[in-house]
């Protein structure tokens, strides 16, 4: 009665169907209730740390998170945080534990929910304090909660969860410095949990500058999403090719693994298709022409700078071809002139002249 607002839809109306999902078990649906759920009124303030008290505190979050004050959205951030904590408590067991893993969705839910809120609190802060600040709360939080259970064998089963999270959160922030770090305990996984795993690995290689490592934990990832994903195998492509390419200058016969015609069109990457087809066969001009033609795509899928890495390898090969040619004719290159580099240059496709 006294969580009522009188009418149906209300706080009571929430608490009983989501009370009744939580009771079932029925993790999946519970977070999906209740992170649609959009209270009408000003639910009141609580401190209970039961399921009671967990659904009551998520209503106003929710209700807070709508509103336009500043203020409003802060508190809102603090409540979320609060409810995770309610979840996995530091030094105690929460209400997720080995009894009731199916509050892993909502965990899931909740600290997504962090992240967006924190990306809204920065995005009013309008400057002050130097901006990021909230975004900062929020990876300092996750590194404490992943720390948390880390080490904890009742409660470590959730460092998937946050593992998965963590990435989806730093990746959206650009600060991935942290969860890089982050190794989750030997067990045995899902293959669907081990594919996310070998995803944001190869990520984390990728943006280190480790393309055999890159290549192989996206390899991984590529072989086991069903080809019914395709949107889902594009944005590892969008990764693994580059890889496999940079990782080429480091592998004997590597240029025959990178990507075949049916695969790029299999995938409707023609721009990849052409880019590779320039680099293995070394046409420096053509190279140069897709870079400038699709920019604007590298750049949207984060790839650009790791391509203009491989400018450099293909001018040193073209002028080592150079050199072994031109010994080959003479019998002994000597000194190899400008002109002998442009007229291999011109014919590589780089339209470059003397000068």
């Amino acid at each position: 009665g006294e969580l009522s607002f009188g009418e149906r839809g209300g706080m009571a109306d929430f608490i009983q169907q989501a009370g009744q999902l939580w009771r079932q078990g029925n993790g999946g649906q519970l977070a999906k209730f209740a992170m649609a759920h959009k209270p009408s009124k000003e639910p009141p303030e609580t401190e209970n740390s039961d399921m009671m008290g967990l659904l009551q505190m998520h209503s106003r979050c929710q209700w807070l998170s709508g509103c336009p004050g500043v203020s409003e959205i802060q508190e809102a951030y603090s409540l979320r945080e609060k409810t995770i904590h309610m979840l996995l408590p530091t030094g105690k067991a929460g209400l997720l534990t080995l009894d009731a893993p199916f509050l892993l969705p909502l965990l899931k839910r909740f600290l997504l929910h962090l992240r967006d809120l924190a990306l809204l609190c920065d995005s009013k802060d309008d400057g002050q304090d130097g901006g990021g600040g909230y975004q900062q709360k929020c990876i300092s939080f996750l590194q404490r909660t992943w720390g948390t259970i880390l080490n904890d064998d009742d409660r470590n089963f959730a460092c998937v969860a946050i593992y998965t999270v963590g990435w989806q959160c730093a990746h959206k922030m650009n600060a991935t410095v942290v969860v890089s770090r982050w190794k989750l305990p030997e067990g045995d996984y899902k293959m669907s949990e081990t594919v996310t795993y070998s995803f944001w690995r190869g990520l984390a290689d990728f943006d280190s500058n480790k393309w055999l490592s890159a290549s192989k934990h996206l390899s991984f990832v590529f072989e086991n999403v069903p080809p019914k994903y395709l949107n889902h195998r594009r944005m590892v492509l969008w990764r693994l090719l580059p890889s496999r390419m940079l990782a080429s200058l480091h592998t004997e016969g590597h240029k025959r693994s990178i990507g075949s015609a049916a695969l790029f069109t299999e995938h409707r990457m023609p721009e990849l298709a052409s880019l590779t087809e320039a680099f293995c066969s070394g046409n420096v001009g053509a190279f140069e022409a897709n870079l400038r033609d699709y920019e604007e795509i590298y750049v949207k899928f984060e790839v650009y700078i790791q391509l203009l890495k491989l400018r450099f390898p293909l001018y040193r090969n073209l002028f080592k071809r150079t050199f072994h040619i031109i010994k080959a004719m003479r019998g002994s290159a000597g000194r190899v002139t400008v002109s002998d580099l442009t007229i291999a240059a011109k014919a590589a496709g780089w339209d470059v002249d003397e000068e």
